[in-house]
């Protein structure tokens, strides 16, 4: 039954999803929008047998859609704890907005997710292979969002950001299966769209309405990504404000958030550096991981950040090595990762007007990425989840680099005709 499940709703699906105006106004062929749908369910379907097959029972995308059956037992035998249970606390409390265990706000994340899984449950009987279906098609509008953008931005380069927003392996991978990887991306991606787009032409209630549901899905799936865009996004709009340099625009807005990051770590109770602190405590009490990495505590202060933050460059940027990899699978992930940093020296030498200097985008873009993988640097003990978090906002970092080198342009001159209307 599963089998002729799948193949139903995968092929309704595939027959409707280039009719769909947002994805239609992409520009790109029927086959295209096809073809790349399928390759996420290809490796969707494949990350989810790999799972099943060899991670003993610790895969957090088997956990989730196992869950998701659990909780669509409640909803048909208790409906109202169904509704409830989301908004009631096992701690007794609603403290600890930002922490990792043992927190209400921490099984929110899940718990939402799981909900949504309950209901695909109704036409999915639980099957993990086609609640992937959902889950990608889902996601797929993340692609889109973030492909548009800068398919805008560089008009003549559309074949490299075509690469760099769908193509990227560990961001297919992980975005790929049933997690908040998957829906932190797509939520991420559609609300940068809808703000780049209300400030490129014009005002859409519509784009306004999805930005404020898009930024409140960050805020109870990944709350620290929510406070994180802040200063970017400040940065962001005052730059299409002001006929300053969005380069000086983006110095100085971050130059005053770390001056108000200081003055509050000063406090007891808003010690912002002190909430870091915690978190990496949370990860390192967690299981040690085959993937655990040495991590030096860091101290709740100003200065324990000062402290860390070479090692946070390092684990947040540059780790996994590939002398780390313990199998095909490490060394694949550390291979990527090398090929990045290969192409960002290109970049440096290669490129000669860098299109941060007139779009602000791009440094929003970088801005966050940079905010994020550097806090990561700093609280995640273990590479594994290095690279899967930092997966969800490679197509920020590495898209711009892949449109700016020389090598893009000879590409997408070569490739338009076959992909594009």
């Amino acid at each position: 039954m599963y089998y002729f499940l799948f193949i139903i709703y995968l092929t309704i699906i595939c027959y409707f999803i280039p009719r769909i105006g947002f994805i239609k106004k992409a520009g790109l062929q029927s086959s295209t929008i096809r073809g790349l749908f399928l390759l996420k369910i290809f490796v969707g379907v494949a990350w989810g047998f790999i799972n099943n097959k060899y991670s003993n029972g610790s895969s957090d995308i088997l956990a989730f859609n196992n869950w998701g059956w659990e909780e669509y037992q409640v909803m048909v035998h208790n409906p109202k704890l169904f509704v409830t249970n989301l908004f009631t606390s096992g701690y007794n409390n609603y403290d600890n907005l930002f922490g990792s265990v043992g927190s209400y706000w921490n099984d929110l994340e899940a718990n939402i997710i799981i909900k949504f899984l309950a209901i695909f449950n109704i036409i999915s009987r639980g099957n993990y292979y086609v609640n992937s279906i959902f889950f990608n098609f889902f996601c797929f509008f993340g692609h889109i969002a973030i492909y548009r953008i800068f398919a805008h931005i560089f008009e003549d380069k559309k074949t490299a950001a075509l690469i760099g927003c769908f193509l990227l392996p560990s961001t297919l991978l992980f975005t790929s299966g049933i997690g908040k990887d998957n829906v932190v991306f797509t939520l991420f991606s559609l609300f940068s769209y809808c703000v780049y787009f209300l400030l490129q032409k014009k005002y859409t209630t519509r784009r306004v309405l999805i930005a404020l549901i898009a930024f409140a899905g960050m805020l109870f799936i990944r709350n620290h990504i929510a406070f994180i865009i802040l200063p970017a996004l400040l940065a962001f709009v005052v730059s299409y404000k002001l006929t300053l340099s969005p380069v000086k625009i983006f110095i100085g807005i971050y130059a005053l958030a770390v001056i108000i990051f200081g003055v509050l770590s000063l406090s007891t109770s808003l010690n912002i550096a002190a909430v870091v602190a915690h978190k990496q405590k949370d990860f390192l009490e967690l299981p040690v991981a085959r993937t655990q990495i040495p991590m030096d505590t860091l101290l709740p202060s100003i200065n324990g950040l000062l402290v860390n933050f070479p090692q946070a460059i390092n684990h947040g940027f540059i780790r996994p090595y590939l002398w780390e990899s313990e199998n095909l699978f490490d060394f694949l992930i550390a291979l990527e990762l090398l090929f990045y940093i290969l192409m960002f020296v290109l970049f440096v030498f290669l490129s000669k007007k860098p299109a941060y200097q007139s779009q602000p985008f791009i440094l929003y873009g970088l801005a966050v990425a940079f905010s994020f993988l550097l806090l990561n640097g700093y609280i995640v003990p273990n590479y594994n989840s290095l690279v899967r978090y930092r997966s969800i906002f490679l197509p920020f970092l590495i898209t711009p680099l892949l449109c700016n080198l020389s090598q893009s342009v000879k590409l997408s001159n070569a490739l338009t005709f076959k992909i594009y209307k």
